[in-house]
């Protein structure tokens, strides 16, 4: 975040002073540094890296170098996709038990039922607070 504040401000600063030259100049090192940065990182985040790199080369008008890293991207995104894998967990739920949902949750009215179904699969603020505080603890 902190690199993108200060590279819009001096972008904007060299444009304010017609210094096109030094503005291409830094989209460039930008550009350059989050290629290399991406260039050590697993393919998720390469790719998310080089979608910065390639915004950068555009906005430096170095389309050669853009459309360079636009193929590395997707080829990155393609990787990335190789290395997800697939996560199952079987629940067994009992005819009595999807009686007694449907009873709670089905009515007359649409409206009322699409309330009713909402409220049945919201974390219950207890439940969500706990959650969150024991992430807190595992991050620390």
């Amino acid at each position: 975040m902190q690199i993108a504040v200060r590279r819009t401000v001096e972008s904007t600063y060299y444009r304010r002073l017609s210094k096109h030259d030094d503005a291409r100049r830094l989209h460039k090192a930008v550009g350059e540094s989050f290629e290399h940065f991406a260039s050590n990182a697993d393919p998720m985040l390469a790719a998310a890296l080089l979608q910065t790199a390639t915004d950068e080369y555009r906005n430096a008008g170095l389309k050669k170098e853009r459309d360079r890293t636009l193929i590395l991207m997707q080829k990155k995104i393609g990787a990335a996709g190789e290395n997800l894998q697939s996560v199952e967990h079987k629940i067994e739920i009992t005819k009595d038990d999807m009686e007694s949902f449907l009873n709670q949750v089905v009515v007359d009215d649409l409206g009322s039922i699409l309330v009713r179904i909402t409220r049945e699969f919201m974390l219950k603020r207890g439940a969500l607070e706990e959650q969150v505080q024991k992430t807190l603890k595992q991050a620390r």
